[in-house]
């Protein structure tokens, strides 16, 4: 085990947390913004560096690291864990955390709450690395409901809209149910297999013989299938699979922009992220459970009407905040897609245009949050036109839009044609060509935000130019530079993914042989 990765691991859901908590003390004895957005920022970057290290030591040293919480080992103790898929998660959480950090001072600037606002996305980061970390199952559900009450609150930032409280109400009601369920269903699990322990999971449930573990089970495995199709759907609804995806358009428009990228180029990855460890990691290859291949085609068949719902919804909604949001659940469906491939392929272009959407998604909210916030309106009759007084900020919403399309040569393009290759590689012809269809149908809700937004008249002549905040320009190059190097140097990353892919299909034993060597 690698010491030096494993305190790394430690430290990354716990810097977070801390320098919250440093705040919200430091807000009672005094009121002082520049500290405070210093200290926003910081965490994030030091985030981001701990996140590269990860990457560096997992994905290309080949290296691998475990935290024990307490000094407690599994199965007993709570641990946090690194493979190829949590360094990869890692990696995009804190990437885009730490350049909307940066455009959140911008836009934070005038309101007096600024504060909960970086104290409550601090810890809402905290949650979403720990479910990437985590190794013990029900330190998973813990870890969701900490990244799901901070989602609410970030949606409910603006208390005073009665849609924001609307938005937030919905999402807390429906995470509430499913994530009691989810409780349900650990429970029935540890009572079926004695442990909550992923890697135990892994072997007790596919019966491999490993003399770290005992692997007999305690139960009648009948009980796994709900398990599964609890776990699932749980992770459906924080990615906003069909028909779970009621929450999403109404949640990310009414959050503040900082927070829209947040949700969408993020929080949705816990849910996808969650469904590939439940069906992969712990369940994927059962002698037990025969009902596999019908999910699979259920995910590919969900992920079908995501791309067709979202592509007409963005068609015709007036709403630009929602025209995004419907943007997220058309993408949601391509990864949703490649996850029920079954094949390492699918998994490597799902895990790849997850990627490549949470930096786009992340740029096309920020650019349009600064249009937003001057114009104080989101529907994109009232902005017709207006984007021409903002040219540098249109030039980077049409950069992270031409990369969500999939436009050559931007990563979007790449992670596609994986998706494409991957159901021609299993004889799925049909679904690839919905690949190429979605795509198609998705270009002319892109197209029409952008010719709404720039091609019509001016009706407003007497407003000013545009005036950009260093801060935002900082962030913009920053996600600009990430959406270039995902094009330019797509020939070299491609195979990163694909190596996860193949370690998630047909390696997947790695997982566990990281804690027999504790």
């Amino acid at each position: 085990m690698e010491i030096f990765t494993s305190y790394i691991i430690g430290l990354l859901p716990l810097t977070p947390v801390i320098m919250g908590v440093l705040i919200s003390l430091l807000r009672i004895v005094i009121n002082n913004r520049l500290l405070f957005n210093t200290l926003y920022v910081i965490s994030t970057i030091v985030s981001l560096c701990m996140g590269l290290v990860v990457f560096y030591r997992v994905l290309i040293q080949g290296l691998y690291g475990v935290y024990c919480l307490g000094g407690w080992f599994p199965p007993i103790g709570i641990s946090l864990v690194t493979d190829k898929l949590s360094t990869i998660m890692v990696l995009t959480a804190t990437m885009v955390y730490s350049i909307v950090s940066i455009y959140a001072i911008w836009y934070t600037r005038h309101m007096a709450n600024y504060v909960y606002f970086y104290v409550i996305a601090l810890i809402h980061e905290a949650g979403l690395l720990g479910i990437f970390l985590t190794g013990d199952i029900f330190n998973l559900y813990v870890f969701i409901e900490l990244a799901g009450l901070t989602a609410y609150s970030l949606i409910l930032f603006y208390h005073h809209r009665l849609r924001s409280l609307l938005a937030s109400a919905r999402y807390a009601f429906a995470g509430a149910l499913y994530t009691g369920l989810f409780l349900l269903a650990i429970i029935i699990l540890h009572a079926t297999t004695g442990t909550l322990s992923m890697a135990e999971l892994f072997v007790k449930i596919k019966s491999i013989e490993i003399s770290s573990f005992n692997t007999s089970l305690l139960a009648d495995p009948v009980y796994l299938i709900p398990i599964l199709v609890i776990g699932l759907w749980t992770a459906f609804l924080i990615s906003a699979l069909y028909p779970n995806h009621f929450w999403l358009p109404d949640a990310h428009s009414e959050a503040p922009s900082p927070a829209s990228a947040i949700l969408s180029g993020l929080t949705v990855n816990a849910g996808i992220y969650i469904a590939i460890r439940v069906f992969y990691t712990i369940f994927y290859g059962s002698p037990y459970i025969d009902s596999l291949d019908y999910l699979s085609n259920i995910m590919i068949f969900l992920g079908i009407i995501n791309v067709f719902y979202g592509s007409f919804k963005m068609a015709v909604e007036d709403d630009v905040k929602r025209i995004l949001a419907y943007s997220t659940i058309l993408n949601i469906g391509f990864i949703y897609m490649g996850i029920g491939v079954g094949t390492s392929l699918g998994i490597s272009a799902s895990l790849l245009h997850l990627f490549n959407h949470s930096i786009g998604k992340m740029l096309a909210f920020l650019s349009l949050g600064v249009i937003v916030r001057r114009y104080r309106t989101r529907n994109i009759y009232a902005l017709e036109g207006l984007g021409r007084n903002h040219p540098i900020t249109m030039a980077t919403l049409i950069v992270s839009i031409f990369h969500l399309i999939g436009v050559p040569p931007f990563g979007g393009f790449f992670s596609k044609l994986l998706l494409f290759q991957a159901f021609i590689d299993v004889g799925g012809y049909v679904y690839a060509l919905m690949v190429i269809v979605g795509t198609a149908l998705s270009i002319y809700g892109y197209m029409r935000l952008i010719e709404l937004l720039w091609h019509h008249p001016i009706h407003h002549r007497s407003v000013p130019k545009e005036s950009l905040s260093i801060i935002v320009i900082i962030a913009y190059i920053s996600s600009l530079i990430i959406i270039l190097l995902l094009g330019v140097f797509s020939q070299s990353i491609i195979p990163l993914f694909n190596d996860i892919g193949e370690q998630i299909i047909h390696r997947s034993l790695e997982y566990v042989r990281v804690f027999s060597r504790i």
